[in-house]
């Protein structure tokens, strides 16, 4: 999720962006595209960590029916969070996600909403106040880009990102099924601990992002965005490519 998506965001939890705009946008995407922005949406209401007895409350708000089966779920006194795999209801699982966010968010905001320190709490219908978050984003990513001390493990992670991006692509099986079977799932995880690229790529960001939530007082959503985006500046300008192609 983007800068500017997750600012669309938190202004629909402030009450500022209708709810029907971020579904119209939803709705402009085709199916592929969909599903990205709701599993994007889905992270980032996980990562909340929003209480269980907000879940139910979330459907009876969204008014998508009795019968649907919430990708975030409380489970034996404990929170279940799980991934919807090829959901035949993309706009059900956006609209629910939308509305426990706003629950959760709107709880926040009024213990927070004086929290200058935090932008995500600031007053997000001021515009000026809206441009000055995303040029202090800019500048960060300049900042990291150019910093030093992270640039070989930037240049080591595009490099491996370029190197797998030109393997042929894996023929995945296609069949009636709406979610991934167990066996399935099991297979292709075994496919990906397999790649030669996918655990050096994944112990590099993980220990940027550790880095980075330390020198500038980061959340773990906001390091691995920032993380993302040094990486696709390095892959650009050095490979001519995207690491969101």
């Amino acid at each position: 999720m983007s800068i500017e998506e997750q600012i669309k965001i938190i202004q629909f939890g402030q009450g500022i962006c209708p709810e029907a705009e971020l579904l119209e946008q939803l709705d402009q995407l085709d199916e592929s595209e969909k599903g990205k922005q709701v599993f994007d949406l889905y992270v980032f209401v996980s990562r909340l960590k929003p209480a269980d007895a907000d879940i139910g409350q979330a459907i009876a708000d969204a008014d998508i029916g009795p019968d649907y089966s919430p990708c975030i779920s409380p489970k034996s006194g404990t929170r279940k969070v799980w991934r919807k795999m090829f959901s035949e209801h993309p706009e059900k699982d956006y609209m629910f996600l939308l509305r426990l966010f706003k629950i959760d968010y709107q709880r926040r905001y009024a213990l927070n909403k004086d929290n200058a320190t935090n932008w995500q709490y600031r007053d997000l219908s001021n515009r000026e106040t809206v441009e000055a978050i995303l040029k202090q984003y800019e500048n960060l990513v300049e900042e990291v880009y150019q910093n030093p001390s992270f640039r070989s493990e930037f240049v080591c992670i595009a490099k491996l990102w370029h190197e797998r991006s030109m393997q042929p692509p894996t023929q995945i099986r296609q069949d009636h099924y709406t979610y991934l079977t167990y066996d399935e799932l099991l297979t292709e995880s075994i496919k990906l601990l397999g790649n030669l690229q996918i655990h050096p790529i994944s112990m590099l960001c993980h220990s940027i992002e550790q880095a980075l939530s330390i020198k500038y007082g980061l959340d773990h959503g906001l390091a691995n965005r920032l993380t993302l985006e040094v990486i696709d500046r390095h892959m650009r300008e050095t490979y001519n490519s995207s690491i969101y192609k």
